[in-house]
Order: structure tokens, then sequence, then C-alpha cells
């Protein structure tokens, strides 16, 4: 017997569209060249927009910015959010990698 694994990040690229909407980057191109981590420098962004998938299942957590100051740029802002979902996938990852055998 074979079983697949699976499972998402609610609203990952929709985070991304949201984020241009807001005039944080205005062209795709502005997402490259970013300095080190921005949770390493306290910014964070969790990417709950529509709650969080698997494996917390909570759909009534929401998305929030952490750690920003009158400093900080749109650019680090983008940096955070690609960063969140990145964290995300990890999290999901790990999650599977407890189920393998």
């Amino acid at each position: 017997m074979q079983y697949a694994l699976d499972g998402g990040i609610h609203t990952a690229a929709s985070a991304v569209d949201w984020a241009r909407g807001l005039g944080l980057f205005s062209d795709y191109s502005a997402l490259t060249g970013f300095d080190g981590h921005a949770l390493s420098r306290g910014l964070a962004f969790v990417p709950a927009l529509a709650g969080l998938a698997c494996p917390h299942w909570d759909n009534g957590a929401k998305g929030t910015w952490l750690g920003l100051t009158l400093a900080t740029t749109q650019h680090e802002m983008m940096q955070a959010l690609l960063e969140g979902i990145a964290y995300r996938a990890s999290d999901l990852y790990g999650a599977m990698e407890q189920v393998l055998p």
C-alpha cells in the first residue's frame, strides 16, 4: 500500500499579490537581493491571512508582521513576508517527516 502526504500553505501566493496591491513592491523583480535574514533583525511575518493549515489547523489564526519600526523598509517587509512563507513550508515539511517511516 502506498500513501501520499499532502499539505498546503493557505494564501502563500495570494499574500505576495496582496502585498503588491498594498504597494510594497511594483514588479516581481523587486523580490530579489535580500541581505541576511529578516528574522535575524527581529522582523517576521506570519502568513496566516486565511488561517493556518497543516500542521496547526487553525482557521482563526491571523496574519501579522512582528518587529516593525519606523526604520523598516518596504523591501524588508517583503523579505519578511517571503521568509514567513518559507518557514511555513519548513513547518509543513517537518510535520511530514514525523509520519514518514
